[in-house]
């Protein structure tokens, strides 16, 4: 039998020695120990695919690392700490993508195959996300 703990949840208003945060500030910062390992593969709509990528691009601005997009069709969009790309407005970065996943439910699709893959790691020098989409039929394995 697992042991629970309750710990008191952090009031994001309220930072040591009194100051004042918003909880836009508080929820921005990353810990120096910070960490994100996690992989997932989902039937999802084009609103949760451009959830996830919006999510992806802000973690790897987050944790400093590279990013890499595959969806059906297209080159791999790949984005890294030293690209210029890097510090675009998300919604620009996701327009094309957006046009992309748009131009495929033209087709007859309502559902995509969303994989994500994220690792990475404040005190490591590497990590790596990545996000595959395509729809079920593109990707028959023999």
């Amino acid at each position: 039998m697992r042991s629970q703990t309750v710990a008191e949840k952090p009031n994001p208003q309220h930072a040591s020695g009194g100051e004042v945060r918003s909880p836009s500030s508080y929820l921005a910062e990353v810990s120096p120990n910070s960490s994100a390992v996690m992989a997932f593969s989902v039937v999802a709509d084009i609103a949760d695919v451009l959830a996830v990528l919006r999510t992806a691009v802000l973690l790897a601005r987050s944790f400093k690392t590279n990013l890499s997009v595959d969806v059906q069709g297209t080159k791999n969009f790949v984005m890294s700490p030293a690209d210029d790309v890097y510090q675009m407005p998300v919604q620009k970065i996701l327009d094309p993508i957006q046009a992309r996943l748009r131009e495929i439910m033209s087709s007859g699709m309502q559902s995509f195959v969303l994989e994500a893959s994220f690792t990475a790691a404040s005190f490591l020098a590497a990590g790596s996300i990545a996000v595959r989409v395509h729809t079920g039929e593109s990707d028959q394995r023999t």
